[in-house]
């Protein structure tokens, strides 16, 4: 936004700064628990809020009150950040997100979209890298940050790493003033939210990207660290629109040695129609298996979308060993490096918006936002 700031010599501001507007939406996390009755639940609605206001390393009062802002505005202190806070009525464990919780966020950025300057979401860390990838796909054409943050102790305890977390998501509009991606910040660090994995439920460094890394760290103030990738959302066609889950058919069949045939045949039976195959190693599951390979081939032949990621955390699925190729063979669709996460959330998406099922598989092997290593040929 365009406003300029003009301050009394007692206060502490940004003369002739360009004043940046963050709304922060709440859906809920370790961030807004309270212990209640020897376990974690979601604080009261309000409670967050206020904690924040009351906060003064995330809301300067006296900058608020000579700005002349109203009550639901914010001010960061030592930014040129004023924010607004929208807690959503109900606070949800992240292991109770859905898509209709992908879809509301989607939509309360597009309904907000030209009001702000970029977007912060407040999310539990358990399903966050999945929400981190729905959103990198449902927003088209970004042409602002949208930050998602949480942290691994509720923001009421002394310990919390909430706070930080918080305030660098914040910033991330003011640091990097060129960015516009959906991205996660966590533990001083900036990372691809299509990238990201939960690797800690108990340190505060939970998140890792392991086939791209960190886009900045965030314990440097140097403003143009920003890690440069060329990836699908640098492309960018036309104006901002969204996208919108309906399609949740989608399984994942993750193999183990000596998986029962039940297993395969439930996990691509209808009413699938996307299986994310979690195999081994480079890609591989067992060529001595024709009960495995005749289920898959079979629900390739009923244009159910099968696409191929490894269990390792760090490498790409590939077709080196026979044991790899037979998934070619039978139609399976290689995920390349894509994560989990990213890769159930993608077919998600090409399930609702791909034409024909060729078109289904093509998209799945391109970069469309980032989310995949492309191979080039030297």
């Amino acid at each position: 936004m365009e406003d300029q700031v003009n301050c009394d010599s007692d206060v502490k501001c940004f003369p002739a700064v360009k004043i940046l507007r963050i709304l922060m939406l709440i859906t809920g996390g370790t961030p807004c628990m309270k212990e209640r009755d020897g376990s974690l639940a979601p604080a009261d609605h309000g409670e967050f809020t206020t904690f924040i206001k009351r906060n003064p390393l995330m809301h300067d009062r006296q900058r608020h009150q000579q700005l002349g802002l109203s009550e639901d505005e914010l001010v960061l202190p030592g930014a040129p950040i004023i924010y607004r806070i929208v807690e959503y009525p109900t606070l949800l464990d992240s292991s109770n997100i859905e898509f209709q919780d992908w879809n509301r966020i989607a939509l309360d950025i597009q309904e907000n979209y030209d009001r702000f300057d970029g977007f912060v979401i407040i999310h539990g860390t358990d399903t966050l890298a999945y929400t981190g990838a729905a959103l990198t796909f449902a927003l088209a054409n970004l042409g602002k940050p949208v930050v998602l943050t949480g942290s691994q102790l509720p923001i009421f305890e002394s310990r919390t790493d909430a706070v930080i977390n918080i305030i660098d998501a914040l910033k991330v509009a003011e640091t990097f003033p060129d960015l516009q991606k959906v991205v996660v910040v966590f533990n001083r660090q900036m990372f691809l939210a299509s990238r990201i994995v939960k690797v800690n439920n108990e340190d505060f460094r939970a998140f890792s990207s392991p086939n791209l890394g960190p886009l900045a760290d965030l314990n440097t103030s140097v403003r143009n660290s920003l890690r440069s990738n060329n990836d699908g959302l640098n492309r960018r066609t036309g104006g901002f629109r969204i996208h919108l889950y309906n399609e949740s058919k989608i399984s994942v069949l993750y193999l183990t040695p000596g998986i029962p045939r039940e297993i395969v045949e439930a996990a691509v039976a209808p009413p699938m129609k996307g299986v994310i195959l979690v195999s081994f190693g480079n890609g591989n599951i067992p060529s001595n298996r024709e009960d495995i390979t005749d289920a898959l081939a079979e629900a390739v032949n009923r244009e159910v979308l099968i696409v191929n990621v490894t269990q390792c955390l760090q490498g790409s699925v590939s077709d080196i060993y026979e044991t790899g190729a037979v998934l070619g063979t039978a139609g399976v669709v290689s995920g390349s490096d894509m994560t989990i996460p990213a890769a159930y959330a993608k077919v998600a998406f090409v399930l609702g918006i791909a034409r024909s099922y060729e078109e289904m598989k093509q998209m799945i092997q391109e970069d469309l936002r980032g989310e995949l290593t492309t191979q080039t040929i030297s």
